[in-house]
């Protein structure tokens, strides 16, 4: 149930940490669910992105485990997306200005918008484009996962401004998402490290800094939850 609420409420890191009231059957007894869309319902269910999928399939949850729950935020250890000492070595650009790290299209033209590429992993490192992406966005939605706690952008720069940049380090399993195609089980130990840190990474290729600090920690509360019976 732990990686189908991982899923299902957009978490993508290993942490338990981020589920709060949890039983000890939550992250060890393995379920499989088969649900069917009505044949009535599939034109209105092939229009629905994929957060509106997962809310349709929260109801299972709520018919089948009886899971009741809510957000909140704790204060705890968090880290703040600096400058580090030399300043950046990244800079800004503007809406349309292709990352020349980022895949092309089928005829060749480059992919035009925000978004990140992972464009090389192996067992011990991984190597992410990112295009017309904010720090803030680095620090809430890649970091927050990668570095095993939640980041926040604390560099005082625009938070509209965008940068087109390349990220290569070594990946540690015990905070790492599962990428598309990796082992979707929780790793009990980290890759073999023949790269930087992320921390290290950050400094050495974009002159970017992680420091240790307290603050808000978004954490999601179990209200309820049972073993559901066969049905």
């Amino acid at each position: 149930l732990f990686d189908i609420m991982r899923w299902n409420f957009n978490i993508h890191s290993f942490r338990e940490d981020q589920l709060v009231g949890v039983p000890g059957w939550f992250t060890s007894e393995r379920f499989d669910i088969q649900a069917k869309v009505a044949a009535a319902d599939v034109p209105a269910w092939r229009m629905l992105n994929e957060g509106q999928r997962r809310l349709v399939f929260r109801k299972i949850l709520v018919n089948q485990f009886k899971l009741a729950a809510h957000w909140a935020n704790v204060e705890g250890p968090i880290y703040n997306l600096v400058i580090a000492k030399g300043g950046m070595k990244i800079k800004p650009v503007k809406a349309g200005d292709p990352n020349p790290d980022a895949p092309k299209g089928p005829d060749g033209t480059p992919f035009k918008g925000g978004g990140i590429f992972v464009v090389d992993r192996s067992p011990s490192s991984l190597k992410v484009v990112f295009q017309e992406v904010s720090l803030s966005w680095l620090a809430k939605g890649f970091l927050s996962t990668y570095a095993g706690r939640q980041a926040y952008d604390k560099t005082g720069l625009p938070l509209d401004t965008i940068y087109n940049f390349t990220l290569q380090f070594a990946p540690d399993r015990a905070t790492a998402p599962v990428m598309p195609g990796a082992d979707s089980g929780v790793a009990s130990a980290p890759m073999p490290d023949s790269g930087p840190s992320i921390f290290t990474a950050l400094q050495e290729q974009l002159g970017l800094k992680l420091q240790p600090g307290k603050g808000p920690v978004g954490r999601l509360i179990i209200d309820h939850v049972a073993q559901p019976t066969d049905d």
